[in-house]
């Protein structure tokens, strides 16, 4: 946690070895201890961890991204994010964070305005429609 609230970019190369680690709780520490760092190569690790399998590492990497400047590499992983990942509640608040987004990167208009006719979660639409203003 100590490494995550300071941001400080010189942690990341004692941080990087556990992206790949077998326990959850080792990869969901190593995404939260990224957040505020600015390198390069951190968007592209927060978006990739939107994939892995446990949920608890999916909500790390949301919980990141809320933090993060919107870049193209967050801003292309959030859409296929939404349909990919099943917890609901972690759906919701990626949507929350696509609506924090929005002012800056209005490509996400389309995303939500899908999630907030269709989604099969009625959470996750009135979260959609919430970002949308609507």
């Amino acid at each position: 946690r100590s490494i995550a609230n300071s941001g400080h970019v010189a942690a990341f190369d004692a941080v990087k070895p556990f992206f790949g680690a077998k326990q959850d709780k080792v990869r969901v520490a190593a995404v939260d201890a990224i957040r505020l760092m600015q390198r390069p190569e951190i968007d592209p690790i927060v978006a990739a961890s939107l994939t892995d399998s446990q949920p608890d590492v999916q909500l790390a990497a949301v919980d990141a991204i809320g933090v993060r400047e919107p870049s193209d590499t967050l801003v292309k992983a959030l859409g296929p994010a939404a349909d990919r990942i099943e917890k609901v509640s972690t759906r919701v608040r990626l949507v929350r964070v696509m609506g924090q987004f929005l002012p800056k990167r209005p490509e996400l208009r389309a995303t939500l305005e899908k999630l907030a006719a269709s989604d099969p979660s009625g959470d996750v639409q009135k979260a959609a429609r919430a970002a949308l203003g609507s």
